[in-house]
């Protein structure tokens, strides 16, 4: 909001896209309390229809409240072509009684905001503007005001274009979607509507209106184009009187199938493969061989991986990719990629790049850990030092120190001072010729030792025999005691009976993982001791039992499908027989009573059940020459379903 003080010589309201015409209402004298303000516009428009300037005044209370302040006239109507003079007379005697005064220079009195709000003839709004005015004394007579901007909306579109791809006589793109809001938050959208004009190319194109989310969904629809580039425009209007109409481009290119090829560069060697497959390509000494060319389906995205062979090293891509990570090219078009190998330079590296060390406080120093200096380019690396030890926070001591040995870094840590916690610093290693690298080295002082407990202590599962495994379970490893448990694994499984290895527990962090396969497992109930063990918290056991149902009887048909064929000249065919059986666990009788699935078993069909023998026999009437395929459904009381499928042959013969 802008503010002008009482000195400023002019008012002016500039409208952009509504006529102009004074709309008078009387006009009371000036009194002690009312500010006179001068109006005067003149305001071309291009669209007919009367806008309507609707005129407020408001003042802030001490308390925050804004109410409003009398005000003559309070619209004015402006048409095409008009000319408007008008004075707006505003009492601001409340404002001065009763509102936070202000000064500006000699000046103080009440400071106010004048909004005007345009209008179409239907009375929705298309924009407005405040500005503020003031101080203004016991004494206003006529003020100046600012100038107002009172400009009509204008529908947005997101995004601006759209693009479609696709390859010759293949499928159609997806449908994309452009949202449609208004530049001006205030305005309605009212109902939209689209229209189409094609620059190249007459029909491909849809354009329909998404009255719930505003927004147009545009898609090709048709696969017949040549190959080449089809372009139109959409433009979008709305109902709303006033609303500019807004439009964006869509792009639809018809394309061959685009090659992306490889190319090499430098003087190493190394490798390149895609995803999706196709390029397989070696490249030495800038040399390519094997698949270094491919073809892909238009607007596929292409990701290629590069590397280096032995000690060489990856100098980076040209062509349609830069940089050193995975070249992911989007293929409109053909495109060649470029990838350079070089021989490598000297590469400082440290194995492990971390230590863990644990200490009691008060207690001896640990063992000495190393890192392995490794060179993990060519050459020679030269001068390898220990160049610095630092800590992220101020430790109570000096608890870590380095020195480089041979083709290692030697660390010790010196825990006896630190009270209890975990400490990390860092040890920086710099050659001459092969950079620098980081050892971070981390220390837990423990106030006493660390004591391994499992929770729970026992799993239950259960299962079926030749069946899939029950979810996994999982027991969590607790510390009891102080400090950090480290080197968490199982140590044994022991089985309570002859039947082993169906039990897989498996460490992850502070959980072990518990599993059970009944697959291989005979009916009955197993046992199993699991032993967890740690490098400094002692060991802990957990029993498991699984028990392992037999499997449930299940209805199998033999055979599940028959063929019926009737010649037209002969009688019809004779029926057939499906033997049923038990394929699951017990005998046959164990299925219970058998019996036919009326309503999914054809009409077609007269289904005979004696004992295990089902006989079936076919009905041809009405049927003309042809191939028909029904089903019998048979079911079982404790074994479920089972369907025969029946072919039926109508033939002259």
């Amino acid at each position: 909001m802008r503010t002008l003080s009482w000195q400023a010589l002019a008012f002016a309201i500039a409208v952009t896209t509504a006529g102009c015409l004074a709309e008078r209402e009387p006009i009371s004298p000036s009194t002690g309390t009312r500010v006179r303000i001068a109006l005067r516009a003149s305001v071309q428009v291009s669209a007919a229809g009367e806008r309507v300037v609707e005129i407020r005044a408001r003042y802030r209370r001490v308390n925050g409240e804004q109410p409003t302040l009398p005000v003559q006239p309070t619209q004015v109507v402006i048409e095409d072509g008009a000319t408007m003079e008008q004075l707006v007379v505003i009492d601001v005697g409340a404002c001065n009684a009763d509102a936070s005064r202000v000064r500006d220079g000699d000046t103080e009195g009440c400071r106010f905001t004048i909004e005007l709000t345009l209008k179409n003839g239907s009375g929705e709004t298309l924009g407005s503007d405040s500005h503020d005015v003031g101080p203004v004394g016991t004494e206003p007579g006529t003020q100046a005001s600012p100038t107002f901007v009172l400009s009509t909306p204008s529908l947005t579109l997101e995004p601006s274009s759209v693009d479609f791809a696709a390859r010759a006589q293949q499928a159609i793109p997806a449908a994309q979607n452009v949202v449609v809001n208004s530049d001006n938050s205030n305005s309605p959208l009212g109902t939209l509507a689209v229209a189409i004009d094609y620059a190249t190319g007459q029909g491909w194109l849809r354009a329909t209106i998404d009255a719930g989310s505003h927004s147009v969904n545009v898609q090709p629809t048709t696969t017949a184009l040549g190959i080449g580039t089809y372009r139109a425009t959409v433009t979008v209007t709305s109902s709303v009187d006033g609303m500019k109409p807004q439009a964006f481009g869509v792009t639809y290119q018809v394309s061959e199938q685009p090659t992306l090829v490889v190319a090499g560069a430098g003087d190493g060697s190394g490798s390149v493969v895609s995803s999706p497959s196709g390029i397989s390509c070696t490249i030495s000494t800038g040399v390519t061989s094997g698949s270094c060319s491919a073809q892909f389906d238009p607007n596929t995205t292409v990701t290629l991986t590069a590397a280096p062979a032995g000690s060489d090293r990856f100098g980076g891509w040209g062509g349609s990719c830069s940089g050193q990570g995975s070249c992911v090219v989007t293929l409109v078009q053909s495109q060649t990629v470029i990838a350079r190998f070089n021989e490598p330079a000297p590469v400082l590296q440290l194995s492990p790049t971390t230590l863990s060390f644990t200490g009691v406080t008060g207690g001896a120093s640990p063992p000495r850990q190393s890192a392995s200096i490794v060179n993990g380019g060519g050459g020679t690396l030269a001068d390898v030092v220990v160049s610095s030890i630092t800590y992220p926070n101020a430790p109570p001591s000096t608890w870590l120190d380095a020195f480089v040995s041979d083709n290692s870094v030697s660390v010790g840590v010196t825990p006896g001072n630190l009270p209890a916690g975990t400490y990390t610093g860092t040890i920086s290693v710099a050659s001459a010729n092969g950079g620098t690298a980081d050892l971070g080295v981390t220390i837990v002082v423990s106030p006493r030792p660390p004591i391994l407990r499992l929770s729970p202590t026992t799993l239950s599962f259960a299962g079926v025999s030749g069946g899939s495994s029950p979810a996994r379970q999982n027991v969590s490893v607790l510390n009891d005691g102080g400090g950090t448990l480290a080197g968490v694994a199982i140590t044994d499984v022991r089985y309570g009976g002859s039947a082993s290895g169906w039990l897989s527990p498996t460490v992850s962090g502070n959980t072990i993982s518990v599993g059970a396969d009944p697959s291989k497992l005979t009916a009955g109930t197993y046992t199993a001791t699991v032993t967890v063990g740690s490098a400094n918290g002692g060991t802990a056991t957990f029993a498991v039992s699984f028990v392992v149902a037999p499997q449930p009887p299940r209805l199998a048909l033999t055979p599940n499908e028959l063929t019926f064929t009737l010649f037209l000249s002969s009688a019809g065919p004779q029926p057939q027989t499906v033997r049923a059986s038990n394929s699951g666990s017990g005998t046959f009788a164990d299925l219970g009573q058998l019996g036919v699935d009326r309503e999914r078993t054809s009409s077609r069909l007269t289904v005979r059940i004696d004992g295990s023998t089902i006989t079936i026999v076919p009905s041809f009437s009405g049927l003309s020459v042809g191939t028909y395929r029904v089903t019998a459904v048979i079911t079982s009381a404790r074994g479920g379903s089972a369907t025969i499928t029946v072919t039926l042959n109508v033939a002259v013969g």
